[in-house]
């Protein structure tokens, strides 16, 4: 007989609410975020930017960050002030620029993902549960194996990599990618599969910023000595390749 299936963390992931640190100053983009995120029942704290470390929601920790934006000339300053408070907490930035489009610039810096000021009222909470649900589908995942290419060991449920006996600390949308590739190593993953994998959904107007995302785990990867390596192939995707 089959033992019935043990659903309590997967209830315990979707029955918590949400706790989202809210940071940014007082400006029109931020009073829009506050009155969506209770509209929608979503708890949150409003933070300084950067966060102080230790920064709770309601004593506990956040299970997210949104950044509210209001200056382009300190936007990528901003978002990796954020970074250095907390590399893995997954980061959706809000741009309260109007005139200007800093969706790239945004994800380069290491944003998770990036709204701007139009979509606050429509899709802030969508997005909020959306950044949560992939990042929590990795980090409670069941599968106690480690994905494993070449030198590099991808544990599923702590969130972690490491590159022989060296951890590389990754952002959850450096992680997503590489777990992706890791999963097909040795084969090409097109471009539209990394775009799911990072971002939930297609989003090819984020081109550049994927290519990015690439590089930056390539010099991460690197830098703690692994021989593994991810080859472009243009104008189809990237391939990660353990050298035989």
């Amino acid at each position: 007989m089959t033992p019935p299936r043990d659903t309590s963390k997967l209830h315990h992931v979707v029955t918590t609410p949400l706790k989202v640190l809210l940071v940014g100053p007082p400006v029109a983009e931020r009073k829009a975020c506050e009155t969506t995120l209770r509209a929608h029942k979503l708890r949150f704290t409003i933070a300084a930017a950067p966060p102080e470390a230790g920064a709770t929601v309601g004593g506990a920790h956040p299970n997210l960050c949104v950044l509210v934006c209001s200056d382009a000339s300190t936007a990528q300053r901003q978002v990796e002030a954020v970074r250095a408070y907390s590399l893995r907490l997954p980061l959706l930035a809000v741009n309260a620029t109007p005139d200007q489009d800093l969706s790239v610039t945004l994800l380069q810096a290491g944003a998770d993902d990036a709204i701007g000021p139009s979509q606050i009222l429509a899709q802030l909470a969508a997005r909020v549960r959306a950044l949560h649900r992939r990042h929590s589908l990795v980090s409670t995942s069941r599968q106690n194996i480690p994905l494993v290419a070449g030198d590099l060991k991808i544990d599923l449920g702590m969130h972690k990599v490491w590159a022989g006996e060296r951890e590389v600390l990754l952002s959850p949308t450096e992680f997503r990618i590489l777990r992706k590739l890791s999963i097909h190593v040795g084969r090409v993953v097109p471009h539209r599969d990394l775009f799911i994998a990072a971002w939930g959904e297609q989003r090819p107007e984020l081109s550049d910023a994927l290519r990015v995302y690439i590089r930056h785990i390539r010099r991460k990867v690197q830098a703690a000595g692994d021989t593994v390596t991810i080859i472009t192939r243009p104008g189809v995707g990237y391939m990660l390749s353990v050298p035989t």
